[in-house]
This record gives C-alpha cells, sequence and structure tokens, in this order.
C-alpha cells in the first residue's frame, strides 16, 4: 500500500522521516492484540524513508540482512546482500514500468516460486494430493501484470478487477 500511496502522491518523504523518528519510542505492547502490529513496525519502519525499491525490497523480506549473516553459514558463497541484490535486480530491471508493475514482476520472479509456489508443492505431496495454484494461468497472468495499476487496487482495495468481475456471482 505504500508503494500505492507513493504512486497517487499521497505521502511525502516528510511523513515518513516522521514516522521514522517516532518509531523507537513505540512500546512492545507485549500480550495485547496490538503486539504484532507494534513489532512490524518497528521491524519495517526503517524502510519507509528509503527510495521506493529499497523501501519495498526491506518491507517484503522476512529477515533483515544481519539475521540472514547469523543463519548462514561462514565461508558461504551466498551473502545477505546477494539475495538482497537479486531482488533488487529484478525491481529496477524495468525503469519505464510504474511501482506497482515492477512489485508484481518482482513477487513473480522471486516470492511466488521461491515461497508459495514451494510450500503448496510441498504440503500437497506430504498429504498425497495433486494440487493446481488457481489463476496462474500464463496468458491471464500476462494479461493481468499488463493492465493499468487502477485496475489492480482501487481505493486501497487490492486484487478490483477479479472482485468486481465475480460480484454477480457472490
Amino acid at each position: 500500500y505504500i508503494s500505492y500511496l507513493d504512486k497517487l502522491g499521497l505521502v511525502s518523504k516528510s511523513f515518513f522521516n516522521f514516522v521514522k523518528f517516532f518509531i523507537p519510542f513505540v512500546p512492545d505492547l507485549k500480550g495485547t492484540a496490538f503486539s504484532p502490529y507494534a513489532r512490524y513496525l518497528k521491524r519495517k519502519g526503517k524502510f519507509l524513508s528509503q527510495k521506493p525499491d529499497f523501501r519495498y525490497i526491506g518491507m517484503s523480506s522476512w529477515l533483515l540482512p544481519e539475521e540472514v549473516s547469523g543463519i548462514l553459514a561462514h565461508g558461504s558463497d551466498n551473502s545477505p546482500q546477494d539475495l538482497w541484490q537479486s531482488k533488487l535486480n529484478h525491481f529496477q530491471k524495468f525503469p519505464d514500468k510504474d511501482i506497482l508493475w515492477r512489485i508484481m514482476y518482482t513477487d513473480l520472479k522471486t516470492f511466488l516460486p521461491d515461497h508459495n509456489l514451494a510450500y503448496t508443492d510441498r504440503m500437497s505431496m506430504a498429504a498425497s494430493c495433486e494440487v493446481r495454484s488457481p489463476l496462474l494461468d500464463k496468458d491471464l497472468v500476462e494479461f493481468m501484470i499488463d493492465l493499468p495499476s487502477e485496475f489492480k487496487i482501487s481505493n486501497f482495495k487490492t486484487k478490483y478487477l477479479l472482485k468486481k468481475s465475480s460480484e454477480k456471482f457472490l
């Protein structure tokens, strides 16, 4: 949503800096319903004042580079910077496209195969089931990724076209 707000020009860099300034003062709120939100804000808030590409990579990554360093074996060929750089390369590959298009492309190349499809495949094999992921037809994906952003997100509602076209059936 933050990139969407950027695209619409609804937030300024000074707003992001303002939020980033107050993040250290957010209480932990452990044991309350707000605890996950406070933790998320503290973790991801440091990326708010970054350029859109770095903000997206930082906010969409599960682990921070320093956490990845602690997990990777010493002497490993991979580094946290390499992992982030591969995402960044996908994001910056088409600078003439809008932010939402580049986010979708990056997720299509990284998050979808590395996370969503891999988990679905493992879980279905563990249950001896054959599973097909819906809405991943090549022609449909190509059509959807090239649609203007206002058909993808409208008034902060994601999957706008899918929901609008399904209204009469639900």
